[in-house]
């Protein structure tokens, strides 16, 4: 299998590379919203996982202060939804709530849940300092692997 990560936080992007990597899974990481739409765009994946918060450019010495996207990872659904790319997605954060409104969890699921139906596929809060997420995580993707194996195919020039 292989998927792409949009995450921007080096720590949490090692975990989670390294931690699927051990289960025969590759990822493809983008640290921005913008190198992660054009990979999501250009390539072939099996899953996306996305950050939420995320900034608009990756940041270097030409680069050092990227807006970040609050809601970046929902950003990035928009733009899948928008140009048919229907690769199942799922948001990996460590924050608890979103934005100034202070959207909870639940509050968020539910809306990508109610916006992108046939894209989002649910949320995995990551911990640092716990290993539930590698569980929750490692299932939501064998279940999308179940998924798009058991989706009907079609043939060129068969609807």
């Amino acid at each position: 299998m292989f998927g792409v990560l949009v995450e921007d936080d080096e720590y949490k992007a090692e975990q989670i590379i390294s931690f699927l990597n051990s289960k025969d899974i590759t990822i493809a990481l983008e640290r921005a919203f913008v190198p992660g739409i054009k990979k999501i765009i250009s390539e072939d994946m099996d899953f996306i996982l996305l950050d939420m918060s995320i900034p608009t450019y990756e940041s270097d010495f030409e680069n050092p202060t990227s807006r970040n996207r609050k809601f970046g990872g929902r950003d990035i659904l928009c733009e899948m939804k928008r140009i048919g790319k229907n690769v199942k997605t799922i948001v990996v954060t460590q924050y608890s709530v979103f934005g100034d409104d202070e959207i909870t969890l639940d509050e968020m699921n539910d809306e990508l849940m109610q916006s992108f139906p046939d894209i989002y596929k649910g949320l995995v809060f990551y911990n640092a300092s716990a290993l539930d997420w590698q569980e929750r995580l490692y299932r939501m993707i064998m279940e999308l692997s179940l998924i798009h194996i058991s989706e009907p195919t079609r043939r060129r020039g068969i609807s």
